[in-house]
């Protein structure tokens, strides 16, 4: 559980390098929106700090030092010094702005981005400076723990969310958003047996290869099952590099001696390490492991903790619920949600309108990679803008504010005219014979008055209702699961996704 191949973890490193640099060039033509503050007309919000972190210019700065680091990590030149700068903006833009930007950290890619961050840098000051071997340990054992919970995590939600009744991949496979085929998904009955497959393998694999790979004599087994679950879904499924990236985590369970180094030592040969034995670096790598080893302590009980907010909608007793939040806010930790009815059953057109709402300009349509839009919708970030502005009508129904603040501001980066308003409409996709593609509503902003208008068009379906078996409630606070207060208001809640 302590040790990984050699060949192996240089695969990881050059598979994470490589991953991290395609997702960068993917990023850099839509980054002035994805990571400037609002004043700027970017997707987080204004405020002291962020205007000044996330000013066009520095995030010009920024890309170039995250590119360079992600050179670095891909061809093992200055691994530390790249490691270090690609760990600290991911930190930023993936985790510190996941609450306060409309790109949520760009959702579960942020997320993973993250992770791989912070493993590539433990297991590169381990090579550097760890000279007892303690920290690479910590960080093998560490990181393979926290993996295997986050698929069984992710397996258990599907289980509860709708899978089992055949609510759950076929949605997303046939949602013009997510789905590379969904013309052709969307031929098949929508209770066809390979869908209900399809959902039964989502949530079996992850459960069976997350708790495989909690244990040495099945490691190996539960994590070619996992990967190769990402290999179909990245054929499949529209994630700019996330289901590749989760693959790739795969190689940290390959251990020395067993078939898989035996193969990847033929591939690519290890490179001994000669770590230094004094100096700052080796005060930070016992620093680094001393965090290691209290945050795996300490795994089991957050993702207890998290359980009973979340299953139990229940906070956790005395003092408990304010240090559990801090804790898993810090380091990034989350109940898996990813793929669920919530999020696939819909999705929305854009267009611009003239101030008589007579004629209209098409702006958005299923064309991800529409050359005169940039682009713009090939990156899966912008569904996950969408789709999070979006279920707030879900999570929130009463909070009309909290809805306006973020479709307003979403609206203010299309092209528009003076004069004209942005048009969005809701498309439900429901399930009868076959898959139906109906429109329910309208919301017209005004970007001059930073406001919007709602227009029922069919109201036969409830946008504003969560999923059918959906658990998801709000929490109380952004990032916790913890329900609110009875004497907390609606609008000072945030969806904890």
């Amino acid at each position: 559980m302590t040790e990984i191949s050699a060949s192996a973890e240089t695969a990881l490193r050059v598979a994470y390098g490589t991953l991290l640099l395609a997702q960068l060039v993917w990023t850099l033509p839509h980054a002035r929106r994805f990571f400037s503050a609002e004043r700027y007309g970017g997707y987080a919000d204004s405020g002291p700090v962020s205007d000044v972190i996330q000013h066009p210019a520095a995030v010009a700065l920024w890309m170039a030092l995250w590119l360079a680091s992600a050179c670095g990590i891909l061809f093992g030149v200055w691994t530390l010094a790249a490691a270090a700068m690609n760990v600290v903006l991911c930190r930023y833009f993936f985790l510190a702005t996941r609450w306060r930007s409309i790109l949520r950290g760009m959702g579960a890619p942020g997320h993973m981005n993250y992770w791989l961050a912070a493993l590539t840098f433990c297991l590169a000051l381990s090579r550097a400076f760890d000279v007892h071997g303690i920290l690479r340990h910590l960080t093998v054992v560490t990181f393979r723990v926290d993996f295997g919970l986050i698929m069984v995590s992710a397996g258990i939600y599907k289980l509860t969310a709708g899978y089992t009744r055949n609510e759950g991949m076929e949605r997303g496979l046939v949602n013009p958003y997510w789905g590379y085929w969904s013309g052709l998904y969307a031929k098949l009955p929508p209770y066809d047996r390979t869908f209900a497959l399809l959902n039964h393998l989502a949530y079996a694999i992850e459960i069976v290869g997350g708790v495989a790979m909690l244990f040495p004599a099945t490691m190996l087994w539960g994590a070619a099952a996992i990967a190769a679950s990402f290999v179909f879904i990245a054929l499949n499924i529209r994630l700019t590099f996330l289901a590749e990236m989760m693959a790739a985590c795969c190689l940290l369970f390959v251990n020395p001696g067993d078939v898989a180094d035996r193969f990847l030592s033929r591939v690519i040969p290890a490179v001994p390490s000669v770590p230094a034995s004094d100096g700052p670096g080796a005060w930070l790598a016992v620093a680094v492991a001393a965090v290691l080893a209290a945050y795996l302590a300490a795994l089991p009980l957050a993702y207890i903790g998290m359980y009973l907010n979340f299953y139990g909608r229940r906070r956790l007793p005395g003092g408990l619920q304010r240090p559990l939040d801090g804790w898993t806010r810090t380091f990034g930790l989350i109940i898996w949600r990813v793929f669920t009815i919530d999020v696939v059953n819909f999705y929305v057109r854009i267009d611009r309108e003239d101030a008589e709402g007579s004629g209209l300009r098409p702006y958005f349509r299923m064309r991800p990679y529409d050359v005169s839009r940039g682009l713009r919708y090939g990156h899966v970030a912008e569904f996950i803008c969408l789709a999070s502005i979006f279920t707030t009508l879900k999570y929130y129904p009463a909070d009309r504010e909290l809805f306006r603040r973020r479709l307003v501001r979403y609206a203010l980066t299309v092209p528009h005219r003076p004069g004209e308003r942005i048009r969005f409409t809701y498309v439900a996709i429901l399930k009868t014979e076959r898959y139906e593609h109906r429109t329910v509503r309208e919301f017209v902003v005004d970007p001059s008055a930073a406001d919007f208008t709602e227009r029922a068009i069919d109201g036969s379906v409830d946008v504003r209702a969560a999923g059918a078996g959906s658990p998801v409630h709000a929490g109380y606070v952004p990032g916790s699961y913890a329900p609110p207060t009875t004497d907390q208001p609606l609008a000072r809640a945030s969806a904890a996704k």
